[in-house]
């Protein structure tokens, strides 16, 4: 018996053991079913895309249950159109119950139209709102059971049942053939792009009014600066890596490397760089989830460029000391923003806040206003300025191909195409068929190649030639002029700017100044050739900037100079601004009111000076910089900087402030 019994017990034991084993390949296979179920959809839609489908649909569905309850409890009867049987409200109510529940049956695709028609025809709502509901049901009826309801939507008489998806009936098809229709051919509103005319165009401005050594002397002055500063920085990054609003305004200080490694196989004399990283933005959580190696999309170095307008590493450097010495007065902690919520002061922050969308659009239209830049301008101008001058604006060699373009925008592989299309190829379409500038003296040529590229690579053509060599010619001359001037008076009468030299006109003999004092031609023109280190020749805008004159006034980065103004109502304003603060781009580098007494002397330019020394003064000291009781006493101002001259000194001699001039009319300047 106990042998028996101990049979009995390995028997049972055997038997739950061979259970085990038998029921331990159906489990694995359940969970292995199930898993591959989610992954088929797991990858399909974003997260956000599944919840927001879901969303919709329990919406349709609370809404065709509230319409049907109104629907029964209305009465009456209706007529069927199809077999003109009187059918009740609340029998034909009960057949569309449940029917965007489960699976989908005959009335299922009329319920899917009826509200996408509500929603579009009888609340007013655009296409937008009608494919939202139509991608909805459509991919929760793909994903449904397998392949049951997917394609055409019809009945299968063998098996009695509705298949296909309900989405692709006739119907319902139909209704959003109709809807696209029903107002029109939509215009696409697209962010007006910031381009690198609109960015040079800000930068002057800024730069001009408050540069960066400009002196923090009170709380005014700083909110001043503050704003300029952050401008700069801000627009110059967005520009550069082409970094949507959220992403820019999000940027925090662990975000920035100021003093990254070398890179590999740097050289000392390589220039340094700032290491953007954002790791943490669009299209990149899900490959560093995945720990994919493609990640070096989230990394920017940031070198010094050529155009100072969009070189967002000297701004983003500049912006960043400047909050460390005046505002946090501190280092950099990890989590603080650069760009954070500035306070309604100006001048404190809240350094763990980022600032808001709405502060950003306000800046922007701001700066567009005081740079005088027609048009409305979006969070995501700079984003799209940047992509399309990269692409198509660059100078020749500096274009980036459509594959360097899709990795530094952060746009992912598989992303569609659309967007690109958007930013880059509708623009440059516009680009090529626009015609305006036909009458331009240099045809662009964009018709005929990439951007217009034939224009720039073509051959020099001997109008051009000959408009390049009456430029050179000029600047020649006039610099020869003011040489010859600042040492010598002309005869009355001579006239240094003559026909030129390839015309055959012949210069007057004229008093040859001092050997010492006057510079070979050869030598000349080599200093034009390779001018020093912060010397520029010509300015953006084409106009001649003067050279440094180490012999004249050695301590100077900069020749002294008074710019002109060009005449208009309020050209005696310009005058107030200009003894105040530099303007760069007219090269005017330093404010008149810092002149030292012996620059105008030894410049020539003690008669302009006095000049406008007497219109700034007059308004500034006498009348208080008030307006309003100044154009009233020189009701000439608004017609020309002379007549107000004019009237000023009138003013003062009658008042026996000045004295009256003897002998020979006064020749005013062109100031």
């Amino acid at each position: 018996m106990p042998r028996a019994h101990k049979e009995t017990s390995h028997s049972s034991k055997s038997k739950k053991t061979s259970a085990t084993k038998t029921n331990s390949p159906l489990k694995r296979l359940a969970d292995l079913r199930s898993q591959t179920k989610s992954n088929t959809t797991a990858h399909i839609r974003a997260d956000n895309t599944t919840k927001q489908y879901t969303q919709v649909i329990q919406r349709v569905r609370k809404w065709l249950e509230e319409f049907l309850k109104v629907e029964e409890n209305a009465g009456g009867c209706l007529e069927d159109e199809v077999e003109d049987v009187p059918m009740r409200n609340e029998e034909m109510a009960s057949e569309f119950h449940g029917c965007l529940d489960g699976k989908p049956n005959q009335f299922t695709p009329e319920a899917i139209a009826m509200y996408i028609s509500w929603k579009c025809y009888e609340e007013g709502r655009k296409l937008s709102t009608g494919e939202s509901v139509h991608a909805a049901f459509k991919y929760h009826y793909t994903h449904l059971e397998g392949d049951k309801y997917r394609g055409d939507w019809r009945y299968d008489e063998g098996n009695k049942r509705w298949i296909g998806n309900p989405c692709n009936a006739a119907e319902v098809v139909d209704l959003m053939e109709g809807c696209k229709r029903k107002d029109g051919e939509s215009e696409r509103h697209h962010s007006k792009p910031a381009s690198i005319i609109i960015m040079e165009r800000l930068y002057a401005h800024s730069i001009s009014v408050c540069p960066d050594d400009y002196p923090v002397l009170d709380a005014k002055s700083l909110a001043f600066k503050i704003s300029h500063l952050r401008f700069r920085a801000y627009s110059s990054l967005g520009f550069t890596i082409w970094t949507r609003n959220t992403e820019t305004s999000h940027l925090q200080a662990k975000h920035v490397d100021r003093n990254p490694l070398p890179r590999p196989g740097a050289t000392p004399s390589d220039p340094p760089f700032i290491q953007i990283n954002l790791r943490d933005q669009k299209n990149w959580q899900k490959k560093q989830a995945k720990n994919e190696t493609q990640l070096n999309g989230h990394r920017y170095n940031l070198y010094p460029q050529k155009i100072c307008a969009i070189c967002a590493q000297t701004h983003l450097s500049i912006w960043m000391e400047f909050c460390e010495e005046h505002i946090l007065r501190r280092q950099y902690e990890p989590d603080d923003y650069i760009f954070p919520t500035i306070n309604a002061n100006g001048v404190t922050f809240q350094s763990k806040q980022p600032i808001t969308p709405e502060a950003v659009q306000k800046m922007i239209d701001n700066f567009m206003v005081a740079a005088g830049v027609p048009g409305a301008f979006t969070t995501h101008c700079f984003r799209r300025g940047g992509a399309q001058y990269r692409f198509m604006f660059a100078p020749i060699g500096e274009r980036w191909t459509l594959a360097r373009i899709r990795w530094w925008g952060g746009w992912a592989p598989n992303e569609k195409r659309d967007t690109l299309i958007r930013y880059l190829l509708d623009e440059l379409n516009t680009y090529e068929e626009d015609h305006s500038d036909a009458l331009a003296p240099i045809d662009r040529r964009a018709s005929e190649s990439h951007a217009g590229e034939a224009a720039e690579m073509g051959p020099l053509s001997a109008a051009e030639g000959r408009q390049l060599f009456t430029m050179v010619g000029s600047t020649i001359k006039k610099e020869f002029a003011a040489i010859y001037t600042s040492q010598h008076h002309l005869p009355q009468g001579s006239a240094p700017y003559g026909p030129y030299p390839y015309q055959g006109y012949i210069w007057p003999s004229l008093p040859v100044p001092k050997p010492s004092l006057m510079p070979s031609l050869s030598s000349y023109l080599s200093q034009m050739a390779a001018p020093a280190p912060n010397q520029v020749i010509y300015s953006s805008t084409g106009s001649f900037t003067p050279q440094p004159s180490t012999k004249i006034l050695p301590e100077l980065d900069y020749l002294p100079i008074i710019p002109k103004i060009r005449p208009s109502p309020s050209a005696w304003k310009q005058v107030i601004i200009d003894w105040e603060h530099p303007d760069p781009s007219r090269d005017h580098h330093y404010a008149l009111k810092d002149w030292k007494p012996e620059w105008a002397k030894v410049t020539q330019q003690a008669a302009l000076y006095g000049q406008r020394k007497l219109i700034a003064l007059e308004f500034i000291e006498r009348f208080e910089r008030d307006e309003q009781s100044f154009q009233q006493a020189y009701s000439c101002c608004q017609d020309g900087i002379t007549q107000l001259l004019l009237q000023i000194r009138a003013s003062k001699q009658e008042s026996g402030t000045i004295k009256r001039r003897k002998g020979k009319n006064s020749n005013f300047a062109d100031i």
